[in-house]
């Protein structure tokens, strides 16, 4: 028995045992009990990979049945309630791509994990931690794709209220992050944008509102401003359902409504759309996928080499971090400890300039044609402008974006990361066909059946529910 096959076996023995409270006897202890069993449940489950071995995948055949039991699902104690929620999150996480649900169930889940968002303004409830967890699970495995398949419409607007409403300043920046990541997806993916579903984005950027908080007025703007061209054919109505005056709005609503839908250049909302996403913000940018990964342009902008606000005392606390996941701010190595089976990458300095390790930064995204240069054993390339003269004597090679020279010109086009982004992004401004677009890189897709915006069915692709195409 080889040493992997003896881990899947302590691995499947420890849910087994995990699970076997819920079952084996029925369950008949106080909440406190119940609490404690579903955090080791949880615990058993985020240490499961996706596609587990055949004993493991035994193991959790149980635990996918007994979550979803009334006695657990419908329990009257909140906290039990989102520690249910944060147990099916993981279960759905492991299982892509089959679901281990039918529609119905999925229903009553997706509302139990709506659920589940609400309160997290309470940092300081003992089911905060739980609730960020179900919140970073939720964004990562795209459920708000089963959720737009089922129409589950008011459940969509319920958990954009709870978004807006229960946002604060001291959350962790992936709380910030994945909301708005979420909203934005289900506007880009939705077939149709009701005035319902934009009223709390709305409320939530409008002049003078009180009962706003500037984080979630910051959230609003967020949305809005990475959603232009998906919200040109809907907001005029949106704004005359709230039955206030345009000027009571940011001046990119009264653009947006400006626009004629069906004369619209969509190059042009996508040149204006993109210049408002570049508008600075502590918290990172939210990209568009199809111009590259959705972290790079959040890692580009970083602070490294600062020290961390979180950890002050601690000798360890320079920020030269980042993470792929969370698209935050820099990370100190502390801070790492939180971003467990995250994507993470080291941030070096050359020259006093940030750069990146190549053995790293090729895992996850293509770097040819970007000049490398050598430090001991160590290859990188720099995140942004290379930090040399813009013109060395004797050397006429030169980067296409800045014009810095560069060393090698038979083997590179660009001194930097930034400086080919930028190259693809101006590619899409003059010829969005010019540009090989990879898919949009996701755990859960769209119902086959559904119809896409333009109208064209579907239905002749081979039906998919889950995907595992990105990691977790």
């Amino acid at each position: 028995m080889t040493a992997l096959t003896e881990e899947e076996k302590k691995l499947a023995e420890k849910v087994e045992a995990a699970v076997n409270p819920f079952i084996s006897p029925p369950i008949s202890t106080s909440v406190d009990d119940l609490l404690l069993l579903l955090h080791k449940l949880e615990s058993c489950l985020s240490a499961v990979e996706q596609s587990p071995s055949n004993c493991v995948q035994k193991a959790l055949n149980p635990a996918i049945k007994v979550l979803t039991t009334k006695k657990l699902i419908n329990h009257s104690n909140v906290d039990v309630k989102v520690g249910v929620a944060a147990c099916i999150c993981e279960i759905l996480r492991i299982t892509a791509p089959d679901a281990p649900y039918g529609d119905e169930q999925m229903k009553e889940i997706c509302k139990l994990i709506v659920a589940a968002f609400d309160n997290l303004s309470d940092i300081s409830s003992p089911s905060y931690r739980r609730r960020v967890s179900i919140l970073e699970t939720f964004s990562k495995i795209r459920l708000w794709i089963v959720m737009l398949d089922l129409e589950c419409n008011s459940l969509i607007l319920e958990m954009f209220e709870l978004f807006l409403r229960n946002v604060r300043e001291n959350h962790p920046e992936v709380v910030f992050l994945s909301m708005g990541l979420i909203m934005i997806m289900v506007l880009e993916e939705a077939e149709d944008i009701s005035p319902e579903l934009l009223s709390p984005i709305l409320s939530s950027v409008r002049k003078g509102n009180q009962s706003v908080l500037p984080i979630a007025q910051k959230l609003g703007e967020r949305v809005i401003e990475n959603c232009v061209s998906e919200l040109v054919p809907y907001m005029s109505q949106a704004v005359e359902y709230m039955g206030f005056p345009l000027d009571d709005y940011d001046k990119v609503i009264a653009y947006i409504c400006a626009q004629n839908h069906e004369t619209l250049n969509r190059n042009n909302v996508f040149r204006d759309s993109r210049a408002l996403k570049h508008q600075v913000s502590q918290y990172g940018e939210l990209v568009d996928q199809d111009l590259g990964p959705p972290w790079l342009e959040p890692m580009l902008r970083a602070s490294y080499f600062v020290p961390c606000s979180f950890h002050k005392g601690s000798s360890k606390n320079k920020c030269n971090l980042f993470c792929l996941d969370c698209m935050g701010n820099a990370l100190c190595s502390c801070c790492s400890i939180n971003h467990k089976d995250h994507r993470i990458i080291e941030i070096m300095q050359s020259s006093n300039h940030n750069a990146v390790r190549v053995n790293e930064i090729q895992k996850y995204m293509d770097i040819s044609r970007v000049q490398t240069c050598i430090t001991g054993r160590s290859k990188f390339v720099y995140l942004n402008e290379q930090p040399q003269p813009r013109f060395v004597k004797g050397v006429t090679a030169t980067c296409e974006i800045c014009c810095r020279s560069l060393l090698l010109l038979d083997c590179f086009r660009f001194c930097s990361i930034a400086c080919k982004a930028k190259k693809s992004f101006d590619q899409e401004i003059s010829n969005p066909s010019s540009v090989n677009k990879s898919p949009k890189s996701e755990l859960i897709k769209r119902s086959p059946t559904k119809r896409s915006k333009n109208g064209s069915d579907n239905e002749d692709k081979k039906a998919e529910g889950f995907s595992d195409s990105e990691d977790i």
